[in-house]
């Protein structure tokens, strides 16, 4: 499993980019032996589960991040995307990545949603700054999400990835190297 991992300020940007038509290389994924285009959330701690209009998580999000509006790039993002040679995995088992993902990496009380962005990958929002203020300072991201990977791994049967010494890492979510937040 390979996470890309990056930050930003608005979580509406990254909502529209996730849950958006699309103008060029659309994500689409199979869901109940249908194409589906755009993304659908499949976890979150804030009872997005079903969404596929980002108004709603993002302004969620946004309630948290509005707390500590001093705090540079507040929103945290990354993305998950299995090999090549992996199964593809069901919505369930996407959103209980995300639930040991989010505990693996410190975050697991912060709001965040998890979207469905084809047959390979999902993407992580996560507010950096909980509903009382508390700042998650993801510190070692990075280093962190590799270990956490690993143990998603291990856990589902995954083919294990190249690591930060490899190329794939440093590949955007949709393979270009272009980061939408």
């Amino acid at each position: 499993m390979i996470a890309k991992i990056t930050r930003g300020k608005n979580p509406g940007d990254i909502g529209a980019y996730l849950h958006g038509p699309g103008k060029a290389n659309e994500h689409t994924y199979t869901a109940a032996g249908q194409r589906v285009s755009g993304g659908v959330v499949v976890g979150s701690n804030i009872g997005a589960e079903g969404q596929t209009d980002p108004r709603w998580w993002a302004g969620e999000l946004r309630k948290a991040l509005n707390t500590r509006p001093e705090v540079k790039n507040p929103v945290w993002h990354a993305s998950l995307r299995n090999t090549a040679k992996d199964r593809t995995l069901t919505n369930d088992q996407w959103a209980d990545i995300g639930q040991s993902f989010a505990e693996d990496m410190g975050y697991a009380e912060h709001p965040w949603v998890m979207v469905r962005h084809g047959d390979d990958h999902v993407h992580i929002v996560v507010s950096r700054i909980d509903d009382v203020g508390e700042v998650w300072h993801a510190r070692n991201d990075r280093r962190a999400a590799q270990t956490a990977c690993t143990n998603l791994e291990k856990a589902y049967g995954l083919e294990a990835a190249a690591t930060a010494s490899g190329a794939d890492e440093t590949a955007g979510a949709d393979g270009t190297g272009e980061s939408p937040v």
